[in-house]
């Protein structure tokens, strides 16, 4: 959308009074990507590799809007029966799957330790996660094939 240029109340027979924002009609000039300087930007991003585009996406955020088509996401059904889900970029989240649950999670769900390691992650959900302080080392049997192993204390 690039402006606004009229606003007018529904009809009083159309709108049932319910949501005070809901009597109004806004009208707007929509811009596509046909315009020179939109259609250059749509280009310069589809030759950008992954780390180029997203820096370019994060630097231009909410300037950008995304049509996610639905045959991405069979299972998923679009809210009004659309032909996918519009998306724009509002902040740079860094994420990770987790091993165990198969998610993909945003930074502060995994433990900052198993975050900063350069190997699969268990996320604080699927390891049953503790607050730092509260687990303590103990010794097994000495027939035990293990040496040490951490034990969470209770609650």
């Amino acid at each position: 959308m690039r402006e606004v240029t009229d606003v007018r109340r529904t009809p009083a027979d159309l709108w049932d009074g319910e949501d005070p924002g809901g009597g109004l009609q806004f009208f707007a000039q929509i811009g596509g990507w046909q315009d020179g300087a939109t259609l250059a930007r749509c280009e310069k991003l589809l030759t950008l590799n992954d780390i180029g585009l997203r820096v370019a996406l994060e630097q231009g955020a909410g300037r950008d809007i995304f049509l996610i088509p639905r045959e991405h996401f069979p299972q998923e059904t679009p809210e009004d029966d659309d032909r996918g889900w519009w998306y724009c970029v509002k902040e740079a989240a860094r994420c990770r799957r987790c091993v165990r649950c198969s998610q993909r999670k945003r930074q502060p769900e995994f433990d900052s330790v198993v975050w900063s390691r350069r190997q699969p992650a268990t996320c604080k959900q699927c390891a049953g996660y503790a607050p730092s302080g509260t687990s303590k080392r103990i010794r097994r049997d000495k027939g035990s094939s293990a040496r040490n192993t951490r034990k969470c204390a209770p609650e």
